[in-house]
């Protein structure tokens, strides 16, 4: 459970009704991955512009920022050492061309051409092309 508040950072709060620990970013932005490994929480600001996204240690500490481009319509997951932000069908069923992957450890980013069609163990494949005639292609999904 992620919620937006008034200030800076990630805290993290003990919830009184199930006593499990939960991580909140306030005033950041949106929590949009959790890093299975580190526990690592990626927060995108609300607004787009430049380090924008965030990526805070399990104790609040800001570990990088980076420039990202996160609309309404985007997703996010964490895979291995890599975040991947990308595009999802819209409401008409068009895909945004979108992919971007950052390093979980330094905030490196690289953009991928096509869309994400899926997520599988070890790999992630994109699809380029037109509607009627995709050309799908496979990259790992842990790229560092």
């Amino acid at each position: 459970m992620f919620s937006a508040g008034s200030e800076a950072g990630v805290q993290v709060r003990d919830d009184a009704a199930t006593g499990t620990a939960v991580r909140e970013a306030p005033g950041e932005g949106q929590a949009v991955a959790l890093d299975p490994a580190s526990g690592a929480l990626a927060v995108v600001g609300w607004d787009a512009g430049a380090e924008n996204l965030a990526l805070y240690d399990p104790d609040g500490t800001e570990r990088w920022r980076a420039s990202a481009d996160f609309g309404s319509g985007d997703r996010a997951t964490a895979v291995g050492n890599t975040l991947w932000l990308y595009s999802d069908a819209g409401m008409w069923g068009w895909t945004s061309y979108d992919l971007y992957a950052y390093d979980l450890a330094s905030g490196a980013g690289a953009a991928l051409p096509g869309a994400a069609a899926s997520f599988t163990p070890g790999e992630l494949v994109t699809t380029t092309g037109d509607y009627d005639a995709p050309v799908l292609s496979a990259w790992p999904s842990d790229l560092w």
